[in-house]
């Protein structure tokens, strides 16, 4: 049975790198520095979340890399969002993560759109193509493409956030509902 376990394990690791293998990476990242000013971006779609006041502690995220249809990253140190005191898997631990596009104008504009956990560090963009969840489709008519887009993890009980990494993302047209 671990045999199988981690059989699966590999080839789900594998299938997540194939997917973004024609993706890009992060300019950085794993500098505790935000490569988007967190002060610039505007947070217009996605489910409500208060972005004011927070500041980056103790979670640092590295390695944005990003296909048509998916996106990962990498926690810095292992320092997953255990170091705000959630558990790693199961009830409370997942945290609101937001996505940022770099607009036609020069404004970042997004909002939340998944919830992460320490233990998932990859996922797909259904949530922003699907024309659903609340408003996020609308980013398209305002975005390039490629455009830039910047990744935040927000701590859902306090003013703690990680840091913004970002990269040059090229969206899935036929996709966009």
């Amino acid at each position: 049975m671990t045999k199988i376990i981690k059989t699966l394990a590999a080839a789900t690791a594998m299938a997540a790198i194939f997917t973004l293998s024609t993706g890009c990476e992060s300019s950085g990242g794993g500098n505790g520095k935000d490569e988007v000013s967190y002060s610039k971006l505007e947070a217009r779609y996605g489910a409500p979340v208060d972005m004011e006041g927070r500041k980056h502690e103790g979670v640092t995220i590295k390695n944005l890399r990003v296909g048509a249809n998916s996106w990962s990253f990498e926690y810095e140190d292992g320092a997953n969002l255990t170091a705000w005191g959630y558990p790693l898997e199961g009830p409370g631990s997942l945290q609101p993560a937001s996505m940022f596009m770099k607009t036609k104008d020069g404004k970042w504009i997004g909002g939340m759109m998944h919830y992460q956990g320490s233990n998932k560090t990859y996922s797909d963009f259904h949530n922003v193509y699907h024309p659903g969840y609340i408003g996020f489709v609308d980013v398209f008519n305002h975005i390039p493409n490629p455009c830039e887009i910047a990744f935040v993890i927000l701590d859902g009980k306090s003013k703690r956030r990680s840091n913004v990494i970002k990269t040059t993302w090229t969206w899935n047209e036929s996709r966009r509902q």
